[in-house]
């Protein structure tokens, strides 16, 4: 599997990988003071491999998937000892959709896909205050869509709720689009120094501005 790693600071790292086409799809290890936090797990055993180097082996590790599609958990089954954290209504999603994004897309498969579903659900946030990072329910590309703000870093995670890169800044949505612009003004309160997301590169908070102004114009 092709892939390149980014260190994005001390305690982040970008493990972005070459499997759609003309999409790049990131997943994240954040490496807190008490754990490590694995941030979507890619395509397979393959993508939790390359994700794994730069974990603190030395600490356990919790895994979160920001949503339920395909690019996102497939990897979930190569961490048996680990919780995996996501939104409640990721179970429903899962087992509408799992034979159908398995079959749909088999040719993107890195190893070996097993499917583990999340063991710990949150309907509106969960917070680790030991290693300042913050989960919270964020619809907008997907229902059960989640964010993670790391506070030391002052950094947030958001998926795929902005769009891939700058010729779509606006992600498609599942979610009712006011929803998803009090979503965004939700980003914004934060101050993050940087927006992580699912495919597209880091960018500074005023890419939520520009967000928000597509989503507006296409209303």
């Amino acid at each position: 599997m092709e892939y390149h790693v980014d260190h994005i600071s001390k305690s982040i790292t970008q493990v972005r990988q070459y499997v759609i086409e003309n999409c790049p799809t990131n997943s994240f290890v954040v490496r807190a003071r008490k754990r490590n936090y694995i941030v979507d797990t890619g395509f397979g055993s393959e993508s939790a491999e390359a994700i794994m180097r730069h974990i603190d082996d030395t600490k356990p590790s919790i895994v979160i998937n920001t949503h339920y599609h395909w690019d996102h958990i497939w990897g979930n089954g190569s961490f048996p000892g680990s919780d995996i954290v996501a939104h409640l209504r990721i179970i429903e999603k899962i087992s509408q959709q799992w034979d159908g994004m398995l079959k749909e897309n088999r040719e993107c498969r890195r190893g070996t896909v097993k499917k583990r579903v999340p063991n710990v659900l949150i309907d509106s946030k969960l917070i680790f205050p030991e290693d300042g990072i913050f989960i919270f329910h964020a619809e907008g590309h997907s229902e059960d869509g989640i964010s993670i703000f790391v506070e030391n870093e002052n950094m947030l995670i958001v998926g795929d709720n902005i769009g891939d890169n700058d010729d779509q800044i606006l992600p498609d949505l599942e979610s009712d689009p006011l929803r998803y612009k009090r979503v965004l003004e939700s980003y914004l309160d934060l101050k993050p120094r940087l927006i992580l997301s699912g495919h597209n590169q880091p960018v500074g908070a005023a890419y939520i501005l520009n967000v928000l102004k597509k989503l507006c114009k296409g209303r």
